[in-house]
């Protein structure tokens, strides 16, 4: 069972990226990213900040964010038939169902009705 409230949108959602690139660029003080956020227009909390950049100072570095495909592109790839998924299509559908059991068992469900 996940954590409660995990995949929920949070305010610190759109900071992410700036907290990566500063944090990356050797600014790891939370007191100065969340007053740099406070000036961007951030209205959470420092602590989401401080917490979000606690396992970040264990590693050393903040990994790089995966771009997940939008729910549409997603869908659309599932809907189509196998031989109608051209291009990066098929690598893209791999790495989402891969990601997810939940999607693997909705496009399971998608080949069993096309059939």
């Amino acid at each position: 069972m996940g954590a409660p409230g995990a995949g929920k949108p949070t305010l610190l959602d759109k900071a992410v990226a700036h907290l990566r690139s500063h944090f990356n660029g050797g600014c790891t003080s939370a007191a100065a990213l969340y007053e740099e956020l406070q000036a961007l227009g951030y209205r959470g909390s420092y602590s989401f900040v401080r917490d979000y950049l606690r396992p970040l100072r264990c590693i050393g570095a903040a990994p790089a964010r995966k771009q997940v495909p939008k729910v549409h592109r997603i869908t659309s790839w599932m809907q189509r038939h196998p031989n109608e998924v051209t291009g990066s299509d098929p690598v893209g559908l791999k790495q989402a169902l891969a990601s997810c059991r939940h999607l693997e068992a909705a496009a399971t469900l998608c080949t069993d009705v096309q059939r």
